[in-house]
């Protein structure tokens, strides 16, 4: 399996940019998919919340297969995310 990945300087929301891939591409649907930002001007948060980004912070949003085993909690995503960092761009994350 293969993340796909598309980085950009700037966007609204890294979310709403997430959604027009897919829709505009169904090739996309079969691996994972993530699309991050260095600056965020309109993101959205959980529940239709405005998500405001500072500079320097880490905007993105991505997809995942679901879990077989439904345990997918806030301290397990994290650590998938620190071990793709440091898989993929060997960034070493504390």
């Amino acid at each position: 399996m293969k993340v796909k990945a598309f980085h950009l300087k700037e966007c609204d929301s890294t979310q709403k940019h997430l959604q027009n891939l897919l829709i505009n591409d169904s090739s996309l649907y079969s691996d994972p998919l993530l699309v991050s930002t260095d600056q965020q001007t309109q993101g959205v948060g959980r529940r239709g919340h405005q998500w405001e980004s500072q500079k320097a912070s880490l905007a993105f949003s991505f997809t995942l297969s679901p879990n077989p085993v439904f345990t997918l909690t806030t301290l397990e995503i994290g650590i998938l995310i620190v071990e793709y960092l440091e898989k993929n761009f060997q960034i070493n994350l504390q």
